[in-house]
């Protein structure tokens, strides 16, 4: 599922797709075809107290995670 949202000024597409549980796995901005922005999360899918807390975040701009 990915919800995209269009800024009328600049034309910039920002979309983020969710995973089934309604947690958000990626977020995108484009302008074009050119990717301005783009990070991925990641979440604990087991049966533990923090299964729907992020555990991750990675930026593809700058090949970092955290």
């Amino acid at each position: 599922m990915a919800d995209p949202y269009v800024d009328a000024a600049t034309g910039v597409v920002m979309t983020s797709t969710y995973d089934p549980a309604g947690n958000t796995k990626r977020i995108e901005a484009k302008a074009g075809t050119t990717v301005l922005a783009s990070y991925s999360f990641a979440y604990c899918e087991s049966s533990t107290a923090d299964r729907d807390l992020r555990q991750s975040v990675a930026d593809a701009s700058t090949g970092t995670t955290g």
